[in-house]
């Protein structure tokens, strides 16, 4: 019953995902948006961001994390996991550096190093950090 954006580059994924929302017939439900029309919607405002599995295919993780908090609503949510793992069975993954201990603050005693919490989201679990009303942009 959400109405979903939906962000992705072209290519087997987003035809994938496509395929899937014609055969469980919500296509009505979802608004494809480009990643050049991801970073030039000003206005947009979400409940809640999902990123599964992005940040490790981009070149500045921190910058991407950064737009996710300026698209989040005052108390949204941003679900977010990635692997780090460079190496022959993921090829396309950015290669291995401290990439997952500075963006989620991989340890509980670096946490307040966390790149999520100095951008402002609270941390609730792991994969989940909210953006709390100090934190509106």
């Amino acid at each position: 019953g959400l109405d979903v954006t939906y962000v992705d580059l072209p290519g087997v994924c987003a035809d994938f995902a496509r395929f899937r929302w014609q055969q469980l017939g919500v296509s009505e439900r979802i608004s494809p948006l480009s990643p050049d029309e991801f970073w030039k919607s000003p206005n947009d405002r979400f409940g809640m961001i999902v990123s599964i599995e992005v940040l490790e295919h981009l070149e500045n993780p921190v910058h991407h994390a950064a737009r996710y908090l300026e698209l989040l609503e005052t108390g949204g949510l941003l679900v977010v996991t990635a692997c780090f793992k460079h190496g022959p069975r993921n090829p396309d993954h950015r290669p291995e550096n401290d990439a997952y201990r500075r963006i989620f603050g991989g340890e509980v005693w670096t946490r307040r190093r966390c790149v999520l919490t100095n951008l402002g989201f609270r941390w609730r679990r792991w994969w989940l950090f909210e953006k709390p009303p100090e934190a509106a942009h």
